[in-house]
């Protein structure tokens, strides 16, 4: 977990891309950034990130953030990782994970038995002033691009996140109301049920009242049981 929370200004860089062109922050003049940092290139996690944040490149410019994706390499592997994939986001390379440490993102990790040191799957949120709005540790690739959208929209209406806070994207659309139709066969139902033990219990057998209430509860159950529609 990085060190760096909410609050603090976002530790200045100057890293390559793929083309070998150097991005600092100091150049960014959009009103967010977003700084993500990932393990590796072209590993399964990564590659869902980094697809997902370049699909969405274009809701990030219309909210006025700049993207940076983040992680050791060089320009060869990074030109590679976003010619096969066709990704347009900004990747640089932090080739001494310089970087990765002073945002606190590159220390000691345990994959299947093995330690070795490598860079955490982190995203800093920055403000116009460079200064940290929200740190997301831990990152799930899947659906952290609509993660990352979302928290920009609720500071776009002036709310406020923190760092403990899960910012969840709305989902469209919403539960039907029920129209009570499976309700009402429900009770015609027991009502039919409650006849019919009464009709076998007047003939004095209880052995034909268990069958006759067993055999009208599973008609009622079939018939209380709404159809559902072919879509």
């Amino acid at each position: 977990m990085t060190t760096l929370r909410s609050g603090s200004i976002a530790p200045e860089f100057s890293l390559k891309d793929k083309d070998g062109t150097t991005h600092s922050l100091k150049q960014v003049k959009s009103k967010y950034t977003v700084v993500f940092f990932y393990p590796k290139d072209d590993t399964p996690g990564c590659t869902i990130e980094a697809k997902e944040i370049s699909a969405a490149l274009s809701k990030f410019a219309a909210a006025g953030v700049t993207v940076f994706g983040v992680s050791g390499g060089d320009d060869k592997s990074k030109r590679k990782f976003c010619e096969k994939y066709d990704l347009n986001v900004t990747l640089l390379s932090d080739t001494d994970f310089s970087v990765a440490a002073a945002y606190g993102c590159y220390g000691e990790k345990t994959f299947m038995g093995r330690t070795f040191m490598g860079i955490y799957r982190s995203t800093f949120l920055l403000d116009g002033s460079k200064r940290i709005v929200k740190v997301f540790d831990g990152v799930k690739p899947e659906g952290h691009s609509a993660e990352l959208l979302a928290a920009v929209a609720t500071l776009s209406k002036g709310g406020s996140l923190s760092d403990d806070e899960v910012v969840e994207p709305k989902k469209k659309g919403g539960k039907k109301k029920s129209t009570g139709a499976p309700l009402k066969k429900k009770a015609v139902a027991k009502k039919t049920a409650s006849k019919a033990v009464k009709k076998s219990q007047s003939k004095g057998s209880k052995k034909s009242t268990t069958k006759a209430v067993k055999k009208v509860n599973k008609k009622a159950t079939q018939k209380a049981s709404p159809v559902k529609k072919k879509k």
